[in-house]
């Protein structure tokens, strides 16, 4: 059995393309007992496992949206996840909107955190043709950040005196997107 609670905020203003100004958070426990934790080993020690918990998580996901005009804003996400216990959960990332120019869940580990930064603008209001046309083109820039790391790795995230990223990972860009025929198409260049 899990046991499990969130606690949920939101106060995202919307607009036909996406949102426009607020915040979404989310704050998530869960916890599974232990039955025969004799089974499992300790990944550190390789002794067997004397907890009763088989595992633990916490999760953050906070997003906030930065109004700059009524058809622009900053848009930050950061997102963070840590597992114990006997057997810990592993959580994966990378790609799509996470950390993009990885590829699709290249990062792995029980404690795993990133944040990505855009902005994000209109570029063209509409194209028609005789036919139909394309409307609301939008793009944005782009900067994403994060790491991840599995029970006892080692892991360095910066390293101060060379000023750049050791186990770390990072990415820049930018992309576009609009609707056809009622779905959203959206390109990442990173």
């Amino acid at each position: 059995p899990i046991i499990s609670g969130s606690v949920v905020g939101d106060t995202v203003l919307y607009r036909e393309w996406g949102p426009l100004s607020g915040r979404r958070w989310r704050v998530s426990y869960s916890w599974a007992p232990d039955f025969n934790k004799g089974e499992h080993f300790d990944p550190a020690t390789g002794e067997p496992a004397t907890s009763n918990t088989l595992t633990q998580d916490i999760s953050l996901d906070a997003r906030h949206y930065f109004k700059i005009t009524e058809r622009s804003l900053i848009a930050v996400r950061l997102f963070g996840a840590h597992s114990t216990g006997n057997f810990p959960n592993i959580y994966y990332f990378g790609g799509l909107d996470t950390l993009r120019g990885l590829d699709f869940r290249e990062q792995i580990g029980n404690t795993v955190g990133y944040a990505n930064f855009e902005y994000r603008f209109p570029l063209i209001d509409l194209i028609a043709f005789p036919f139909g046309g394309f409307a609301d083109i939008r793009a944005h820039f782009f900067l994403d950040v994060g790491g991840a790391a599995l029970e006892g790795q080692k892991f360095q995230f910066w390293d101060s005196s060379e000023h750049q990223l050791i186990d770390g990972k990072a990415s820049y860009g930018y992309g576009l997107q609009f609707n056809f025929l009622g779905l959203t198409l959206h390109w990442d260049f990173a």
